[in-house]
């Protein structure tokens, strides 16, 4: 009976080892690191409520920067992270040494085909899906979905129009998601959402649900086999956005043929893919549309309301970002700028990029290693599975690589300022091969907001919006955890 007592002693006794023996994984291979806590890691119990690691990566770079370090791990909980933070090991990770981290990383399974979509894909499957998707962002195809955005964007102006009629502060970040709900719906799904009387809509539901962080999930597929997980039924996403999405995607698919409806959108040219033995499956479509729905909205949403809250804040720039819009405008044949235009929108195109230096909407760019790779000019061996970061938000913040890098100032993108930044230091829209394939749809959906809600609006910040934003972690996304409010009146 004695010897009973011993044995879940002795269990918990040889679990405190093999979970020390795990927390020695960089010491073993000679990486740089800092002592980890039992079971956190490099992490602390926040990360159980906002899921986020952003602080805790954004705290080691600066960490191995002090030290001199070119690269360093971390741990979440018991799985080591590797954070390069050296410019020159950056580009060979994610362009020369390319083969060896073509992944993300992200679990994705054919079982779970909402999870099997372009960001997640790997090898030669993403290569082919790329393929097939990147004429779907053209400038032809682009310019077919211009009158979309222009249309939503006057929905938007009106709203703002409404709101100073009243002598009511604007919301910037809920006018500005019903924007874009508005004009992902209708581009990516052929639909036209009625979010602008619907807060609560469905697909502003489904964004929340997809953005939210997921560390328990994370650690669950980093141990566990994926082939296991997918055999037991487990889902990337919860239940009901595939569910959702799929139920969307079809019915307005079955309507489309049914009625011989022909748009000439995203949803056209992919569905199109399908048909005559095409490299598409209906199941391809639904993750496509889906994760496009996922990296647009949040993503965009994010930037256009941190840019909006600087241009208040920061008048003079305002100003010369409306007088660039109503020169362009007063040049147009109806006052309004066409889709020839926004490549005259100069300025917008250094507010957007600086924008996005201070407040990427992704912090820090995953991958996954793919094949055992040598560290350059060392023995350290980076093995096949670890996860590998980029500290995006921590490099576009560092005084080395941009003057005043805690304030927002366009003019660091100007073409005279630019020889003060230091290439390769400005990731917002990924880097490399894996450049987001949407990025010139972001730009033309941002460059619209932009021109409707300054062309005839002054923005200030109401005496509820702070000084200094703090920030929400509990979304993949780089959120303000304040409400966005701003004062607003019409230029006469």
């Amino acid at each position: 009976m004695t010897s009973l007592v011993y044995i879940p002693i002795a269990l918990l006794v040889a679990l405190y080892f093999v979970l020390k023996y795990k927390h020695s994984y960089w010491t073993r291979r000679k990486i740089p690191h800092d002592t980890p806590r039992f079971l956190f890691g490099s992490v602390d119990e926040k990360i159980l409520g906002s899921g986020n690691p952003t602080e805790h990566i954004k705290k080691a770079y600066w960490d191995l920067k002090k030290r001199g370090d070119k690269h360093g791990g971390i741990y979440l909980f018991y799985n080591p992270i590797w954070i390069p933070i050296d410019l020159k090991l950056i580009r060979k990770v994610l362009v020369t040494d390319y083969d060896y981290f073509a992944s993300h990383g992200f679990f994705h399974h054919k079982k779970d085909f909402i999870s099997d979509h372009i960001f997640s894909k790997e090898g030669e499957e993403w290569k082919v899906l790329r393929s097939h998707l990147s004429p779907t962002f053209t400038p032809a195809k682009l310019k077919n979905m211009y009158h979309t955005l222009y249309k939503f964007g006057h929905r938007m102006e009106e709203q703002i129009l409404d709101s100073c009629k009243k002598c009511q502060p604007v919301n910037i970040k809920d006018t500005t998601a019903i924007y874009l709900i508005q004009v992902i719906a209708s581009c990516f799904f052929g639909i036209e959402s009625n979010s602008l009387n619907d807060l609560n809509s469905k697909f502003k539901y489904y964004g929340k649900q997809i953005s939210q962080p997921r560390p328990l999930r994370f650690l669950l597929e980093s141990i566990v086999n994926w082939d296991l997980l997918a055999h037991l039924g487990y889902s990337f996403f919860p239940s009901g956005v595939r569910t959702f999405f799929t139920s969307l995607i079809k019915d307005v698919i079955d309507g489309r043929e049914k009625d011989s409806v022909t748009r000439k959108d995203f949803l056209d040219t992919i569905s199109q893919m399908t048909k005559n033995g095409g490299p598409l499956t209906f199941e391809d479509v639904v993750a496509t549309s889906t994760f496009m729905y996922a990296a647009g909205f949040e993503t965009s949403s994010s930037t256009l309301s941190y840019l909006m809250y600087e241009l208040a804040k920061n008048q003079d720039v305002q100003d010369k970002l409306r007088s660039e819009i109503l020169s362009i405008c007063k040049n147009s044949a109806d006052g309004e700028i066409t889709y020839e235009d926004l490549s005259k929108m100069k300025y917008a195109d250094m507010c957007v990029a600086e924008i996005l230096r201070c407040y990427p909407p992704l912090a820090q760019l995953p991958r996954a290693c793919t094949k055992e790779y040598r560290i350059p000019g060392t023995d350290q061996i980076i093995e096949k599975g670890t996860t590998v970061v980029i500290p995006v938000w921590a490099i576009q913040n560092d005084p080395d690589y941009f003057r005043n890098p805690t304030e927002f100032d366009p003019e660091n993108m100007s073409p005279e300022n630019q020889k003060f930044n230091v290439d390769d230091a400005w990731f917002a829209f990924g880097y490399g091969p894996r450049l987001c394939l949407g990025y010139k749809f972001a730009h033309m959906q941002m460059k619209v907001a932009l021109a409707k809600y300054l062309k005839n609006y002054k923005y200030k910040l109401n005496i509820a919006t702070p000084e200094r934003l703090t920030f929400n972690f509990d979304s993949i996304v780089l959120l303000p955890a304040e409400n966005i409010i701003l004062d607003t009146e019409i230029i006469s």
